[in-house]
């Protein structure tokens, strides 16, 4: 019997016979539920009893695959991905079944939403957060001795002043007494580290960055061992903060070059903070690269592949300094993240750091004159002479 119009318009071209050809490029499946011809698999993926696809909340094959290329970045048993680095961060302190008198302890320069994310959120339930400043490792394995901390959080490199965290020596004491340890791998990415392989019970990255690196898409993935990956699943088919499709197939896209991205970017930092770090309008600045930055020697052995592609500089002047450097820029963009092919000039107090009280960014050396760089791929003489440019007039504007 033929059916009318308005039913064959809806269905028409849909559920076709699978293609024997197998395309080169993962296919964006955009469709939130999925169907079988045969009732009982449906019911076995649902029961657990077997893999598969039902609804996109639960599971969606181009989500999948793009957590697939994450645990082989990270080399993990298996990834989570989420709508955003901290809807990846939240997951993650989730997963470590906090209850009320817990402590979590979190680096005194991690980045600010994460800190208020720990004393805000999971403090409402009653948890501790202890701030502690990373690169001194023994007060550091001294607070992981007490019984009360359950969770430690830092990030392989910090943002915004590039402090590097003694990764061997804070992972082999969280495993000693029990700590499960979380590591934002955002900024060194799995280019310079793996944190999982020295002892790391999650990784966390922000996909945003520079796994996607063309600022058009928002991401997060949590890395880490099969048992902790089924706690992770099981907790986002209830709160919901999936990754779209669409989004991961962009970002499996963007990590196509990623490597090739993050060599330049690499490469530019170190030679824009050495020259920074001569010019006459900058106070000082912060990239591992520099002998004088005070965990040199300890990057220079844990990334010999590059210090970071990140840096911060402060100038004297404070806040109106700052907000004249931001205005006589003409190519490196005022911009709130990292990891773009184009440079991006952050100001750490207006907004990464923005819910700091002035002591908490006292304590986390967050000054009024710093400000923070993401250098991209363009050609670092285009940068260096734009920032060169932005600074001389910058000063002129503030005498």
């Amino acid at each position: 019997m033929e059916r009318g119009l308005d039913t064959r318009v809806v269905h028409s071209g849909e559920r076709r016979e699978k293609l024997e050809e197998i395309s080169t490029v993962n296919p964006i499946y955009l469709s939130n539920t999925f169907t079988l011809d045969e009732p009982a698999e449906m019911d076995a993926i649902l029961g657990g009893q077997r893999s598969g696809f039902t609804y996109s909340r639960h599971g969606n094959p181009t989500v999948a695959a793009l957590a697939d290329t994450m645990a082989n970045l990270e080399q993990g048993e298996g990834a989570v991905m989420y709508g955003s680095g901290m809807a990846a961060l939240q997951g993650a302190l989730l997963a470590c079944d906090l209850k009320p008198g817990d402590t979590v302890v979190v680096s005194r320069d991690l980045y600010g939403a994460t800190v208020s994310l720990s004393k805000q959120v999971f403090g409402s339930f009653g948890i501790e957060t202890q701030v502690v400043d990373m690169s001194d490792t023994q007060a550091v394995v001294s607070l992981l001795c007490d019984e009360r901390v359950k969770a430690i959080v830092f990030e392989s490199i910090s943002n915004p002043l590039l402090r590097v965290a003694n990764l061997p020596a804070i992972l082999e004491a969280a495993q000693e007494h029990g700590v499960i340890s979380i590591v934002d791998n955002t900024f060194a990415t799995p280019y310079l580290c793996n944190p999982l392989k020295q002892g790391a019970s999650m990784v966390v990255h922000s996909t945003t960055k520079y796994l996607n690196g063309h600022g058009d898409v928002m991401g997060g993935a949590v890395i880490t061992n099969a048992q902790t990956k089924a706690k992770l699943v099981a907790q986002q088919k209830l709160t919901g903060g999936v990754l779209g499709a669409m989004e991961a197939w962009l970002t499996q896209r963007g990590l196509k070059t990623f490597a090739l991205r993050f060599e330049r970017q690499l490469a530019s930092a170190s030679e824009l903070a050495s020259r920074l770090d001569a010019h006459p309008m900058v106070a000082r600045v912060h990239h591992p690269s520099l002998v004088h930055h005070p965990d040199h020697d300890l990057a220079m052995s844990l990334f010999p592949r590059g210090q970071g592609a990140v840096l911060s500089f402060e100038m004297d002047g404070g806040q109106a300094a700052v907000y004249e450097l931001m205005k006589s820029l003409n190519l490196v963009v005022p911009g709130t993240t990292v990891g773009d092919v184009y440079s991006l000039l952050l100001y750490p107090s207006m907004a990464s750091h923005r819910s700091l009280s002035p002591e908490e960014k006292r304590n986390a050396g967050i000054t009024d004159g710093l400000v923070r760089l993401s250098v991209g791929i363009e050609n670092v003489e285009d940068i260096w002479n734009d920032l060169d440019t932005a600074l001389r007039e910058a000063a002129a504007k503030s005498v």
